[in-house]
Formats: structure tokens, sequence, C-alpha cells
């Protein structure tokens, strides 16, 4: 993760599993020459996947009470949770007091709420959100930070499902070089895959694009360019972040 910001590896605290999200097919030779030179272990990638992630749609608010019949933990929270701008991921307050609640309990809520929020509904990560710890009850002589850690993640998602949760994919910025004959054929295709045109100019009899376009949909389309150019087109593109998926084309 050191060497590569767009690396993203996480231990599960539950069962020691390593899990690490690559991006592009490129960064998945490289992490598998780098732990065969380093460590003569053999790695295999299955077929890759789009890792989408949501947020939610609108504000929700959840709490679970210690002595509830389905709370096995000596704690009680409420949080709250509204949806953040995209791209900034997430964004924590906390109202309750110090004084009341001490930091060792209070790092163990947020502690819960990241590990949930990684994990999501449905397993995708949720993100640009707001979430507020609204409220806490706790027995001085049996409650223990692991409890409120515990139940953190089980009130967050009942506040998630409340609020319900809308989609976000990942994106590129994206240069195509087009020879001029084939503007018409690589416009319609920028379309069909729902990328965004932000300028275009000639240069030398070539069309140059430049925009943004789904991951999803732009993953095999240097190839198809390559084959209806005779190799003359070009599409460089690189991760660009998330945002609010739209299925009609721009």
């Amino acid at each position: 993760m050191e060497e590569d910001p767009f690396l993203n590896c996480q231990i599960d605290s539950k069962n020691g599993e390593i899990t690490v999200h690559l991006f592009g097919e490129i960064q998945m030779e490289v992490i598998k020459t780098m732990i065969k030179e380093r460590f003569l272990i053999d790695v295999c990638f299955g077929e890759p996947m789009i890792l989408y992630k949501e947020r939610p749609k609108h504000k929700g608010t959840a709490a679970i009470a210690m002595g509830d019949r389905l709370n096995p933990f000596n704690a009680s929270i409420e949080l709250s949770i509204e949806p953040a701008p995209v791209g900034s991921g997430l964004i924590y307050e906390s109202q309750v007091s110090y004084g009341y609640l001490s930091k060792s309990f209070q790092t163990a809520v947020f502690d819960g709420i990241k590990s949930a929020l990684i994990e999501g509904v449905s397993g995708r990560e949720i993100t640009d959100v707001k979430v507020c710890f609204v409220y806490a009850f706790y027995d001085s002589v049996t409650s223990t930070p692991s409890d409120f850690r515990d139940l953190a993640p089980l009130v967050l998602m009942k506040a998630v499902l409340k609020s319900e949760t809308e989609l976000l994919e990942p994106m590129m910025s994206y240069e195509l070089i087009i020879p001029q004959g084939g503007s018409g054929k690589a416009i319609a295709d920028l379309k069909q895959m729902r990328a965004v045109i932000s300028d275009s100019y000639i240069k030398e009899n070539e069309m140059i694009i430049h925009g943004k376009i789904p991951v999803e949909t732009s993953r095999s389309y240097s190839v198809s360019l390559a084959s209806y150019t005779s190799g003359r087109g070009i599409f460089n593109s690189k991760f660009d972040g998330y945002q609010l998926y739209n299925d009609k084309a721009i």
C-alpha cells in the first residue's frame, strides 16, 4: 500500500484473511510478480470484477438499547446517517460527551462503524456518508469497549436500511486520439459507453477527446479501437474516483 496509492489491503480481524483490492489488470500482474520475487509464492487471479460502492439516499436513524431481546451486548447506541457529497468519504461526528462515555468506548464505536461501512449491507462498501453518534448508555460495572464495538455495526446497518442506498461506480478520466475519418464512430462509441466529453479538438488530422468514462463500459475499448482504426487510435485512461451510477448515455 505504501508503494502503490491505488492498492487497498485489509486484514479480517475475525479470521485473519487478507483482502486486496486491485485496480486494473496491469496492477494484478505487478502484484503477482512482486509476491513471487519477494516471497516465492505463486498467485492465481480469477476473473476481475468491478467494485461498486454505495451511499445513503436519505437520512436514517436507528437505536438498539441494552436489555433488548436481540441485543446480547451491555451497551445502548443510537446513530444517524445521511448522504454526504460524492468523494467526501466518511464524515463522523459524536454528540456523546467524553465526560459521560470515555475515549476508549467512543473509539470502539468508531471502529465498529468503520468496519461495518467497509462490509456494507450487500457486500459493497458504503461511502460518502455522514455518521453521527447520537446517544449511548452503559453499565459502569459490566459494559466494556468491545460491547460498543460489536453493537455499533448492528445499529449502523439498521440506519442504512432505513435510509436506502444508491449505487456509486468507478470512473476513468480518458484521452482518446482518433484519425479524423473515425471520429464519428468514436463519438458514437463514447455515447454508448456512457462517457462524458469535456473537450475535443483537431490536431494534425487527428481528433483528440478528453472526458470521463465508467470503468464497467470501457474495459475492452482499447482492443475494439485498435481493430477499427488499424492500430492508429489511442485510448489512454486512469482511475478518477467514483460517481453516482447513471445508466443513461450522455
